[in-house]
């Protein structure tokens, strides 16, 4: 396998095997073997039907330029998703498989299920693209299911939750969604770059917010804010 990396200057489901093969970009080499092949092997006392000879290259070169452009598009979007967060399944391989990936110079993130990942970089792995997190794992391109920034649009949510620092928020917690209150003590990041609210001696995330109050004063009247 061929490996070329790509990292961007600001900082740098059907199966995997069908979404590699896929991947595999039909070039003006193959296009011209094929035809080679064709001709070569026909019977000189029956030589195939010319038009038909042309119609069946002209479809291989519409394969061919298909594939090519999804190729193209494919880089061009993990170009545009690095330093975004994504939402992505993870990559359902056998042993053999991940073997393969593993001597090409990936580091598949191996599983079932989906994660909400920051991508850091690229790389293209026999025309495939794969994305690569600050941890090292490898994720194709194919299998982002979701771009996170118009949920986490990082700027805007420090801007609104720099507000709430010493509000009292109302927020769901746990699994069963129970509703939970608490002062805001602080605002920070969370290991996937989301926007979180130190709450109650733990973090919320800003998601979660489902009320903001003003807190009492401790002569039971409401404070007022600007």
């Amino acid at each position: 396998m061929s490996v070329s990396s790509t990292t961007a200057a600001i900082n740098g489901s059907s199966s995997n095997s069908n979404a590699k093969a896929n991947q595999q970009a039909f070039g003006d080499a193959d296009f011209l073997s094929i035809m080679l092949t064709e001709i070569t092997n026909q019977d000189p006392l029956a030589p195939s039907d010319t038009s038909k000879m042309v119609e069946s290259m002209r479809q291989l070169q519409v394969l061919a330029n298909t594939q090519n452009e999804k190729f193209r598009s494919d880089v061009e979007w993990a170009q545009k998703m690095v330093g975004s967060v994504v939402n992505v399944t993870q990559v359902n391989a056998g042993e053999a498989e991940l073997k393969e990936y593993r001597d090409s110079g990936l580091n598949p993130d191996v599983g079932y299920g989906n994660k909400d990942i920051r991508v850091q970089g690229f790389m293209v792995v026999d025309q495939q693209v794969w994305l690569t997190t600050d941890d090292g794992k490898n994720y194709p391109v194919d299998n982002i299911k979701q771009v996170r920034n118009d949920s986490f649009d990082t700027d805007a949510l420090v801007e609104a939750s720099n507000r709430l620092l010493g509000m009292r928020v109302g927020y769901l917690s746990g699994v069963n969604g129970e509703r939970k209150e608490g002062v805001v003590s602080s605002v920070g990041y969370d290991d996937q770059g989301r926007v979180v609210l130190g709450v109650n001696g733990g973090y919320v995330r800003y998601d979660d917010v489902v009320a903001i109050t003003v807190p009492e004063t401790s002569s039971g009247s409401a404070a007022t804010t600007e």
